[in-house]
């Protein structure tokens, strides 16, 4: 007969399984571990313990801002002289509460929620974006 887990239990399982990831990647003086490897692992775990893990942003909470600031910036003039200049950087920011509901799949009404909120700044340059969660 097979152990019957509660979330909590499953969770920790999957923590294990994923206890130790090497840093595979580095770039913008990081070293990190790219997401298609962390979420394989996590993956994997997730299947085995029949766990899933739902997003959800909250109603009404999506607020979006332009964000202007000024950037120094060196160059050299067709001569060979050093030059300084300003350079004027227009964004976007968004932020937004959420909530991560992890999920017993052997018994969904058994749940735990997380609460974070998500800032994303987004360039004029729509193909260039950063992302940071918080957590609340």
């Amino acid at each position: 007969m097979a152990e019957v887990l509660n979330l909590y239990q499953k969770l920790a399982k999957i923590r294990r399984l994923v206890e130790v990831v090497q840093k595979n990647k580095s770039g913008y003086g990081y070293k990190y571990v790219t997401d298609d490897e962390l979420l394989a692992k996590i993956t994997v775990g997730m299947d085995k313990h029949g766990v899933s893990l739902v997003p959800s942003i909250v109603p009404g909470s999506i607020k979006v801002e332009p964000y202007t600031y000024k950037k120094t910036k060196k160059d050299k003039q067709k001569d060979g002289t050093p030059f300084v200049y300003e350079e004027t950087v227009n964004e976007f920011t968004a932020v937004c509460d959420m909530a991560y509901i992890w999920v017993n799949n052997d018994n969904p009404e058994e749940t735990i929620t997380v609460p974070c909120r998500l800032l994303v700044t987004v360039f004029y340059s729509m193909w260039m974006q950063r992302s940071i969660m918080l957590r609340v």
